[in-house]
């Protein structure tokens, strides 16, 4: 038969046991609360990050575009101004994206890949073909970064070295076609100096051609375009 002590301690013993189960629920679920916070935290502070170089980055776009450089030698200083700019939005951006998460590595990546190929301009080649292929490079930055911040997959990979290296020899290209074809038109009505005579000579063996007739209908293009 149960004594009076022996319920008071089956009871004391529940009670205890309850307190330590109850106890250790409340540890656990405060530990686990606050590794979700730290979580949360950390994944706030990334689209945080992202977005500031995301913005950052349009900025360096909305810069380029009020850029008035001319094919002419352009004003030192105003080109070194130019580069110094470049210089600060670009480490920002990047610095931004290393806040990315290890999870992000190949947006991180990817971003740099392309920021790292815009380096500074100092007139040797035609502004316009600079510009053009700059945005290319911050396009790809933005859209691995934009869709990490709109929770996104991640997007393929493009090859931004390929895709740079391609716009820059279009751009000249075309501007040879058309040179050429200029050359062509004053030899026509006038004849051509030798020193006109010497660039032609070299705008058709870049081109691999005598004559603009034998270009290609999407070479032939480039004249018009």
């Amino acid at each position: 038969m149960e004594t009076l002590w022996d319920a008071i301690t089956s009871e004391f013993g529940a009670g205890l046991i309850g307190a330590l189960i109850g106890g250790l629920a409340s540890i656990f679920g405060a530990h686990y609360q606050s590794k979700s916070a730290d979580r949360n935290a950390r994944e706030t502070l990334a689209k945080a990050s992202a977005t500031t170089a995301y913005e950052v980055l349009g900025t360096l776009r909305e810069l380029m575009v009020s850029k008035e450089f001319t094919d002419a030698p352009p004003d030192r200083a105003a080109v070194d101004e130019w580069n110094k700019e470049r210089t600060i939005l670009v480490i920002r951006a990047q610095g931004a994206a290393n806040l990315l998460p290890r999870s992000q590595e190949g947006r991180r990546k990817q971003v740099h890949r392309a920021l790292n190929l815009m380096q500074h301009w100092g007139g040797n080649i035609p502004w316009s073909d600079y510009s053009a292929a700059a945005n290319i490079l911050i396009s790809e930055a933005r859209k691995q970064l934009g869709t990490f911040v709109r929770d996104e997959d991640e997007p393929p990979r493009e090859d931004v070295v390929a895709k740079f290296t391609e716009e820059l020899n279009r751009r000249r290209r075309r501007r040879l076609i058309r040179r050429l074809f200029d050359l062509e038109h004053e030899g026509e009505i006038r004849g051509l100096d030798e020193e006109e005579q010497a660039e032609a000579a070299e705008i058709q063996a870049e081109l691999g051609i005598q004559h603009t007739r034998e270009l290609s209908s999407s070479d032939r293009s480039q004249i018009t375009s």
